[in-house]
């Protein structure tokens, strides 16, 4: 099954009510699917409304959390306030992951050709020289498959910092799938295709719901995050503490007064690209202590995961002290 590009665009464009149609539709289809032996994966705002939309239909579904403790405090707080919810851990810490593999940073595709390119071997040798050059198998030039310039001193950096895609894999979706295999259930998650291009990818070649192989129902796929915020605003559902209130601006678009995304604390993809205050700032003002252990690497009984180190070799800002100076020199 494929998907044309227009038709995701088109199902964008459409106002909400037609697409919560839509989405009940699909997770209709992928309840009756699997018999009923469905859950929804929780985590933040998006999922939060795909549990309140997949339990209006039908309420005796599970809602599954990851506990990861790399999760908003008040994200941690608001799911254990969820009934019927089922809380997993990863076998590895992120700690554990970014020693065994490397830091996620810059984007997970970025990330994913940063640890091919610091990692070859004679099996990755074809996808090392696409990720090198650009050039396939066939001798094509595929400039979107080829690691930024930009980017290339992040391969051989001066103090040797390894980088990897893996870390949600490990910490996400190894549990997650473990959980599907021992209980015989099948997920819905709220993803968009928005979010990514990788996102958008799966969801142009499967749709909403994969039913030939491996994956989870994603009824939310056609939505924006205009789409999620809407819905709280007008439902008026309880979120997570960390992403504030649901407004209108003065042009009429939806945001939050706090958080405008909660993943993992400490993931820095996308972080290069934060307006200051940037998410790890923002750390630092409301909790020192967490902001403190993520950003010192290993000291004497002071064990911490390094963020400072990578963040000044990507060059991204990690003090409000830095931010406090630039504002004052522009003023």
């Amino acid at each position: 099954m494929t998907i044309p590009a227009y038709s995701l665009l088109q199902r964008q464009y459409l106002p909400l009510k037609q697409k919560l149609l839509l989405t009940k539709s699909r997770i209709e289809e992928w309840y009756r699917e699997h018999n009923g032996d469905v859950y929804v994966s929780v985590s933040g705002k998006d999922s939060t409304v795909l549990l309140d939309i997949v339990r209006s239909l039908y309420p005796e579904v599970p809602a599954v959390t990851v506990d990861t403790g790399l999760e908003h405090p008040e994200n941690s707080r608001f799911l254990k306030k969820v009934n019927n919810i089922i809380r997993l851990k990863p076998e590895m810490s992120f700690k554990e992951v970014i020693s065994s593999f490397g830091y996620p940073v810059i984007s997970k595709m970025t990330a994913r050709k940063l640890y091919t390119l610091q990692n070859p071997t004679k099996n990755n040798a074809l996808t090392t020289n696409l990720y090198q050059t650009g050039m396939n198998s066939k001798g094509e030039y595929k400039s979107g498959s080829k690691l930024p310039n930009k980017w290339r001193y992040l391969v051989d950096n001066a103090d040797n910092i390894k980088f990897s895609h893996k870390c949600c894999d490990i910490m996400k979706k190894h549990p997650l799938m473990q959980f599907e295999r021992e209980n015989k259930l099948k997920g819905y998650v709220g993803t968009m295709a928005d979010e990514g291009i990788e996102r958008r990818r799966s969801y142009l070649i499967t749709g909403c719901n994969p039913y030939h192989g491996k994956g989870y129902s994603k009824p939310l796929s056609f939505w924006t995050n205009q789409d999620i915020l809407q819905y709280i605003h007008e439902t008026g559902i309880p979120i997570s503490a960390a992403y504030g209130k649901v407004i209108q601006n003065e042009k009429g678009l939806y945001e939050t007064t706090g958080e405008a995304r909660t993943g993992c604390m400490f993931c820095l993809f996308g972080c290069h690209l934060e307006k200051e205050p940037n998410r790890i700032q923002r750390l630092e003002q409301t909790y020192p202590s967490l902001y403190a252990y993520c950003i010192r690497d290993d000291e004497e009984d002071r064990p911490g995961p390094g963020l400072g180190k990578v963040m000044d070799l990507i060059g991204v800002p990690y003090t409000c002290k830095e931010m406090r100076r630039r504002e004052e020199g522009r003023l």
